[in-house]
């Protein structure tokens, strides 16, 4: 299984400055950031992902997909999908 072959459900927003990775909590979603989206897209460009097994991500009955290295790859593969070069991490 590649970490391409994995959904993860994400929404690039647009904004001014840096892209940033937003990273909801557990028991969560993107929703989780309605209230300062506006906020942040004042200083950047952010980019909101769900976690495995939340909101409209996939939810593998596989441990591996949940392991940290992982995650990485999947994130990298989102970045790589939009073409950004570099970005921050922003999580709950």
């Amino acid at each position: 299984m590649s970490d391409t072959d994995i959904h993860l459900h994400y929404e690039e927003l647009d904004g001014d400055g840096p892209h940033i990775m937003m990273l909801h909590g557990m028991l969560s979603s993107k929703a989780q950031w309605d209230l300062n989206i506006a906020a942040i897209q004042k200083v950047a460009r952010p980019v909101l992902v769900e976690l495995l097994a939340h909101g409209r991500s996939a939810a593998p009955e596989d441990a591996e997909p949940y392991d940290p290295e992982y995650y990485v790859g999947m994130f990298e593969a989102i970045r790589k999908k939009l073409g950004i070069e570099t970005w921050f991490i922003c999580g709950q």
